[in-house]
């Protein structure tokens, strides 16, 4: 995994911030990784095929899920302020 540099405190926000904006960066967070992940395995000399795949799978959902965010109930926020949050972490532990 690449270093994505500083990873983001998403305790800044503050549990009474907006659970969509929350939400929302975590979701953001996650897509910029995968597409920084997306661009050096196509710039790379030998690209893993199966990783290339998994990249842009996790890529479409979490832009599915993005796209999905305005209209979702508070508890859906919720749940993908939360998942989001932790995959992101999970995605750039060293």
């Amino acid at each position: 995994m690449t270093d994505p540099g500083p990873t983001p405190d998403f305790s800044a926000l503050g549990q009474e911030a907006d659970p969509r904006a929350r939400a929302s960066l975590a979701v953001q967070q996650v897509i910029s990784w995968y597409g920084r992940e997306l661009m050096q395995q196509r710039r790379s000399e030998t690209p893993d095929p199966d990783r290339t795949a998994a990249l842009q799978k996790g890529l479409e959902h979490a832009q599915e899920d993005q796209r999905g965010l305005p209209q979702a109930e508070e508890d859906e926020v919720q749940r993908l302020a939360d998942t989001y949050t932790a995959l992101y972490r999970q995605l750039t532990e060293v």
